[in-house]
């Protein structure tokens, strides 16, 4: 039968293996949860982290692309306004 841990109590653990407070066998022994379960919830949490970092940078990427479109549009503008100025 499978358990079901809060988010609380999950984050906990995560927390305590990553601060190197505790080896993952230790933890798995003092809380009775299996090693595998402990990787897993570590996992996810590093799944997270890098979804997070990802969205970030796509965000930036497209506010700077924007950046460029709008710059663009002023050097095609100014262009023109060159190209008429020595044509006329």
């Amino acid at each position: 039968m499978s358990m079901s841990y809060n988010e609380h109590f999950r984050r906990e653990v995560v927390l305590r293996y990553e601060a190197r407070d505790s080896k993952v066998n230790d933890l798995a022994t003092e809380y009775g949860i299996s090693p595998s379960t402990i990787y897993r919830w570590v996992q996810k949490k590093s799944d997270e982290k890098t979804d997070t970092r990802a969205r970030y940078v796509q965000n930036k990427l497209e506010e700077r692309i924007e950046e460029l479109i709008s710059e663009r549009e002023i050097f095609k503008k100014a262009m023109i306004l060159v190209i008429k100025d020595i044509t006329d």
